[in-house]
């Protein structure tokens, strides 16, 4: 089923991409998105070679060189998933316009929620989580790469996550209402 671009109509929504940094709760948030909606989660981490989780263990960022055949797998994945009627959300980074731009080339309507706060913050959040390959220490190294989202780039909704994780799943919900 093909959409109207830039829709927001949840009925109509097949695919959605929950970014942000590490540490944003892009995961959590694109999963209960994905339970309430009875849509297909996708953690987009799943897909990173064993080399480049590695890489970013020892507290080393990615290049653009090594984000892009990761981005194309997920792409290549979603598009699979959307061919057979499956929608998805996707726990994604989304760091870079050119790499949200691979899913674009999908041509059918996406709605990005763009998980928003401060370095501050999400280095709080990140030096509580457990037993995950992404290192701390890579943060500052994220926002650096991060291309804010522009404001031609109408299909992402920013959302502030200085709330509490309640607050801002229920935000994601009626800014998808």
């Amino acid at each position: 089923m093909k959409f109207m671009k830039n829709s927001t109509n949840i009925n109509s929504l097949q695919f959605i991409i929950v970014m942000g940094v590490s540490g944003s709760g892009k995961s959590s948030i694109a999963e209960k998105i994905a339970d309430k909606l009875g849509y297909l989660f996708v953690e987009a981490d799943d897909f990173h070679s064993e080399e480049s989780k590695k890489w970013m263990a020892l507290g080393k960022p990615l290049t653009n060189e090594m984000r892009e055949p990761w981005v194309i797998s997920v792409q290549q994945y979603i598009k699979k998933q959307l061919a057979n009627n499956v929608s998805c959300v996707l726990s994604y980074s989304g760091l870079i316009k050119s790499h949200r731009d691979i899913f674009r080339q999908l041509q059918i309507n996406i709605q990005f929620l763009f998980l928003d706060g401060s370095e501050d913050l999400i280095k709080g959040r990140l030096n509580k989580r457990q037993n995950h390959f992404f290192n701390p220490l890579l943060l500052h190294s994220q926002f650096i790469a991060l291309e804010r989202p522009l404001s031609n780039e109408l299909d992402i909704k920013i959302i502030d996550i200085s709330g509490n994780f309640e607050h801002v799943y229920e935000k994601c919900m009626e800014t998808l209402d």
